[in-house]
């Protein structure tokens, strides 16, 4: 997820409504971005963890590992 875009989603609020509705399946993300793409996939998966681990991964209750 491009770093702009991090703060447009609230996902500490979305992630406590979808936890508090008693999800607890997998999470994944879809990369709609071009750009993205074209780069190289190790940049890729790099880019979209590390983007993941700090939007989404301090609001989540349990730890996700890789």
């Amino acid at each position: 997820m491009p770093r702009d875009l991090c703060c447009a989603i609230d996902f500490a609020a979305l992630t406590r409504a979808v936890e508090a509705g008693g999800y607890t399946g997998d999470i994944e993300v879809e990369i709609f971005n071009q750009e993205i793409w074209d780069a190289p996939w190790p940049e890729v998966v790099a880019r979209t963890a590390e983007a993941f681990d700090t939007a989404v991964g301090p609001h989540l209750a349990a730890s996700v590992t890789a």
